[in-house]
């Protein structure tokens, strides 16, 4: 019952701070001080979300099965991507994925279909150009996180 009379005056505060007296604010020393600004302060200390993953259906690294990559074309994808743009090379071969995380975000590409069972891939399948990008790919995660992201 306590709760729900709380939910009912945070709600009703809510819907003032939003719908607002303007009237009700006042200025001070250049500040415009009013009953929105506390709430303005809980919602900025509300747990931050994760950083989203690309979104699906776009490759990360759309030419890394057919160009050599530098340090310049990976440095700007953070650790997480790093490792899925890696194991990216493996995902256009068809290869699944045993951990939940990579296996769900190629499950959601449009491009990917899982053939080959993870314990069944072979890296002879890549390119030699692929084989150098998942090499490059792996030391720079190697060197700059320790290791991958999953």
């Amino acid at each position: 019952m306590v709760i729900g009379a709380l939910v009912i005056i945070v709600a009703a505060l809510g819907l003032y701070a939003l719908l607002g007296n303007k009237n009700s604010q006042s200025s001070i020393g250049g500040n415009s001080v009013g009953i929105s600004q506390p709430i303005q302060q809980q919602t900025e200390t509300a747990p931050v979300e994760p950083t989203p993953t690309p979104t699906p259906s776009a490759y990360l690294l759309p030419n890394s099965s057919t160009e050599y990559l530098t340090v310049a074309d990976i440095s700007g994808l953070t650790w997480e991507e790093l490792c899925l743009a890696r194991n990216e090379i493996f995902a256009r071969h068809g290869r699944a994925f045993n951990t939940p995380q990579i296996a769900a975000y190629f499950e959601a590409q449009d491009w990917y279909y899982a053939t080959i069972p993870a314990a069944q891939f072979n890296n002879n399948s890549l390119s030699a150009v692929e084989k150098a990008n998942v090499e490059l790919i792996s030391q720079y995660e190697n060197s700059h996180y320790g290791g991958s992201y999953y």
